[in-house]
């Protein structure tokens, strides 16, 4: 019965996360005095990459291609399955282990191992190019998003008491939640969450950190040779990454728990919206593209000593 709530669950999200992305083009095109799209405009763009004609362009590897995407659609479920789903009374995780928050840094590393697959599966120089400028913000981003990890998890079990085995278990901030109601209120999960907003826009590629795939610079980076029905694929699991990440950051940061599973649902989506925003709109619609190597310097000298610092005071 949960598997089939889940399935239906994770294709609602999916075109949740079409229309989220026809929002955004909506909103930065008005936040850009111009008219935009409509908000179904993504729907529509998925739809018609999968009736068009051909395979990935002729110089590029259409094994290595599938294989990244297969990788691509498995790593976006398998990281849906251990996030909680809302459900009545809460929420509730369809996989749970002692090492969720270990498996979703995989999930997203994976992902943009997907990108850099297809880059270096093809033969064009802007693919290669794009490939090699996602492997060096993959470096930056990293390291401060796997320290923050252990802080809130060395920071839950201190508050909970819970055993040190589930450390890196998003159960465990599940039980701290219905302590705390909302886990801003702790300083070191406030300084986590703020850090993680920070490698937002470079974790789902939002200016200014989308250096690998800079459409006037190298022509789409990594997704160049890309068309037809893979394409569509690939555009799926980019708005599904970033569907993820806003989803991460609300259901453990700021989800309320009520008993009504509507509400509940509601909430979610709107607050997954919300992250969006923050992360990927606002972001896309104030500023211009940073360098690779200032991407670089900005997430290691930022956030990374940052991380640093949370990890320590959580030691504490």
């Amino acid at each position: 019965m949960i598997i089939g709530v889940w399935v239906l669950w994770l294709i609602a999200l999916f075109i949740w996360s079409l229309l989220i992305g026809g929002i955004d083009r909506k909103i930065v095109a008005h936040l850009q005095g111009r008219y935009g799209p409509p908000f179904w405009q993504d729907i529509t763009d998925f739809l018609k990459l999968f009736r068009k004609r051909g395979k990935t362009a002729t110089r590029s590897s259409s094994i290595v291609s599938d294989v990244a995407l297969i990788v691509g659609i498995i790593a976006v479920v398998v990281g849906l399955s251990i996030l909680p789903m809302p459900t009545v009374g809460g929420y509730t995780q369809l996989l749970s282990t002692s090492g969720d928050l270990i498996i979703l840094a995989y999930v997203f590393a994976l992902l943009a191992i997907v990108y850099v697959l297809i880059g270096f599966g093809g033969k064009s120089p802007y693919t290669m190019v794009g490939a090699s400028r996602e492997v060096s913000m993959l470096l930056s981003y990293e390291i401060p998003f796997i320290l923050v990890i252990v802080a809130m998890g060395y920071r839950a079990i201190l508050l909970t008491g819970l055993p040190v085995s589930t450390i890196f278990s998003i159960a465990g901030f599940l039980v701290l939640k219905q302590k705390m109601a909302l886990l801003l209120l702790d300083p070191i999960f406030l300084g986590s969450f703020l850090v993680l907003l920070i490698l937002g826009p470079a974790i789902v590629g939002a200016v200014p950190f989308d250096i690998p795939e800079a459409e006037t610079e190298i022509v789409d980076g990594y997704g160049a040779e890309m068309h037809g029905p893979r394409l569509g694929v690939l555009f799926g699991i980019k708005h599904m990454k970033l569907l993820l990440y806003a989803y991460f950051l609300w259901t453990i940061f700021l989800s309320p728990v009520t008993s009504n599973i509507w509400l509940n649902i509601i909430m979610t989506l709107l607050g997954t919206l919300l992250m969006v925003l923050v992360i990927y709109t606002v972001p896309r619609a104030v500023s211009g593209r940073f360098r690779v190597e200032q991407g670089a310097k900005f997430y290691l000298l930022g956030p990374g000593l940052a991380s640093i610092v949370l990890l320590l005071l959580s030691l504490i």
